[in-house]
Formats: structure tokens, C-alpha cells, sequence
């Protein structure tokens, strides 16, 4: 069996300012592709610091394969209606809202239901005659 044919010298690429260059990005932006999406990047580990390299024949392949990936997720949100979906910060927002609607609505229920209460017993309530002493002691003379 015979190996794949090793890449040139030419082809390599020793850092990630020459990776990003080559990508036309910035190198944060490689650095999450290749944490992320798993841009094909070779390290050569040392003492101290690890050196990268990548060669620009295994990142057009992996260009390629890429944009085929997202033109089919693009595709099938498209399809599936998803980018119509709200935001999970919208949808929590939106259930805060609604249970604060539910407890002004029962505060103000309670509040009314104590009001009529307290009223029907001050309607049926008799009023104290207050007896003065100069009514008490004429009518008993």
C-alpha cells in the first residue's frame, strides 16, 4: 500500500497571522474555526509554546466542504421556517410578562373581594347611640 502524497513546503502555511491572511480573516476568527468547526490545523508541541501550521490544500478542501455544509443548513432553516423563530431571550421576556399580568389580575381580585366585605359589614352594622348623662338622668326623673 502506498501513502498519500505529503504536501509541499510550498503549500505550508507556519502561523496563524499566514492562515488567516491566506482565509482573507481575522485570526480569532480562525482560531474559533479550528476550535469549532474543525479546520484542518497541524501543531508542533514545544517546551514552552506550540507552533501551528496548516497547509492550503487541506484548508481548500475544507473551504469547500464548508460552504457546501452551510448552503444546506441555509436550505433546510429555509424550508423549515426557523429563522421565523423568536429569540429564547424574547420568549423568557414574554413569559414575565405574562405572569406579572397574572398576579396584578389577582391582586386587584382580592382587593375587590376584601373591599366588598369589609363594606357589607359596615352597612349592617348598627350605629351606637352614644347616651349622654343629661338624657339619662332626665328621663329616669
Amino acid at each position: 500500500m502506498s501513502q498519500p502524497a505529503l504536501p509541499s513546503t510550498e503549500d505550508r502555511l507556519d502561523s496563524w497571522k499566514d492562515i488567516a491572511v491566506y482565509l482573507k480573516r481575522d485570526i480569532s476568527t480562525v482560531q474559533r474555526w479550528e476550535q469549532r468547526e474543525k479546520m484542518p490545523v497541524h501543531r508542533h508541541l514545544h517546551d514552552r509554546r506550540g507552533s501551528v501550521y496548516a497547509f492550503r490544500s487541506e484548508l481548500d478542501v475544507w473551504l469547500e466542504t464548508r460552504q457546501t455544509r452551510l448552503k444546506q443548513d441555509a436550505e433546510m432553516r429555509a424550508l423549515d421556517g426557523v429563522e421565523t423563530l423568536a429569540p429564547a431571550s424574547a420568549l423568557r421576556s414574554l413569559a414575565r410578562l405574562q405572569w406579572m399580568r397574572a398576579a396584578v389580575t389577582t391582586a386587584l381580585v382580592l382587593a375587590s373581594i376584601a373591599y366588598l366585605v369589609v363594606s357589607s359589614r359596615v352597612a349592617t352594622t348598627p350605629r351606637m347611640i352614644r347616651a349622654t348623662p343629661a338624657r339619662i338622668s332626665s328621663s329616669t326623673a
